[in-house]
């Protein structure tokens, strides 16, 4: 879906891993700035996925994938807003940030479900059911 998505988990992972180890106190001004640097990438990244259709002039469906995908992404912000702030706060939440970051990985920073939703369309003309779908990439910022 992203870009950098890949990247994105590998940092995610290294983080929770230091905080599981619970000596992270240290680099708590640096997770941070990993943070921002993530919530920046996430915010100026163009999402991209496949869509199946069957005719050019029934795609009515892709307006409702693309809002799906725009929510997934302003849900993974939302997230990593609330780990940035979870990480400033004086008394510290460790469960909650593992909890976060833990959701974030199973369901593939959040387009998991998404994708599985996309996937699992199927046009409701009788005519087309025995047709192969036409596949198209589409974008959401």
């Amino acid at each position: 879906m992203l870009h950098k998505q890949e990247e994105l988990k590998g940092k995610i992972e290294s983080i929770k891993q230091a905080i599981e180890s619970g000596d992270y106190q240290h680099q708590v001004p640096m997770m941070k700035v990993q943070f921002a640097e993530m919530f920046e990438e996430v915010r100026n990244d163009i999402c991209f996925f496949h869509v199946n259709y069957f005719h050019p002039d029934y795609t009515t469906h892709f307006k409702t994938f693309i809002s799906m995908v725009r929510k997934a992404k302003n849900e993974l912000l939302a997230d990593l807003q609330d780990v940035s702030a979870l990480l400033s706060a004086r008394k510290k939440h460790e469960k909650q940030i593992l909890s976060i970051l833990n959701r974030l990985l199973d369901t593939d920073l959040r387009f998991k479900p998404v994708q599985k939703k996309i996937d699992g369309w199927k046009d409701g003309n009788t005519r087309n059911a025995n047709k192969e779908p036409k596949r198209k990439l589409l974008s959401a910022k």
